[in-house]
């Protein structure tokens, strides 16, 4: 008896873990301190433009992002986050694409908090948008340590697909 109660608690356990870890990846993605470049150095890509809705709402509270463009070069992203026990918000970031190393890298930035940046790499096939989100090293103490250790082995979440709305 004692046994079973204790197996229900670690489940109870595990998947509020799993909504947490879900949480951190897209509802409140790793921030970094650095820029993988210092100024956007590519075009928008026009097939992002418009509103995409995650694939499978229950994975993530993020539920809606939706690209316009900000100019030749930036995008204003909003993202609107839905479900579990939080409310339904909206947060409105700066978005543009760089190369690095010969990987175009989405880079998000959160102005109201200060120069913290989300990167990710995506792929776009028949309307599904496939993100992998950069796993930000923690000890990084400059911008030339974050490009050093990114050039030579980065490290992706795995992919969330989106389809356009």
């Amino acid at each position: 008896m004692i046994f079973a109660t204790s197996l229900k608690k670690i489940n109870k356990l595990h998947l509020i873990a799993v909504f947490f870890i879900s949480f951190l990846l897209m509802g409140c993605p790793k921030e970094s301190n650095f820029s993988i470049a210092d100024k956007p150095n590519l075009k928008i890509d026009k097939r992002l433009l418009g509103t995409w809705k995650i694939k499978t709402p229950k994975t993530y509270f993020v539920e809606e992002i939706k690209f316009s463009k900000l100019s030749s070069k930036e995008y204003r992203l909003t993202v609107t986050k839905e479900g579990g026990d939080y409310d339904t918000s909206t947060k409105i970031f700066r978005a543009y694409l760089t190369k690095f190393k010969g990987t175009n890298y989405l880079t998000v930035n959160n102005e109201k908090k200060g120069t913290n940046y989300f990167f990710h790499i995506y792929k776009i096939s028949r309307n599904k948008l496939i993100f992998y989100e950069l796993k930000i090293p923690l000890d990084l103490k400059s911008t030339n340590e974050f490009r050093n250790s990114i050039s030579k082995k980065p490290v992706f979440t795995d992919e969330s697909v989106w389809v356009k709305k």
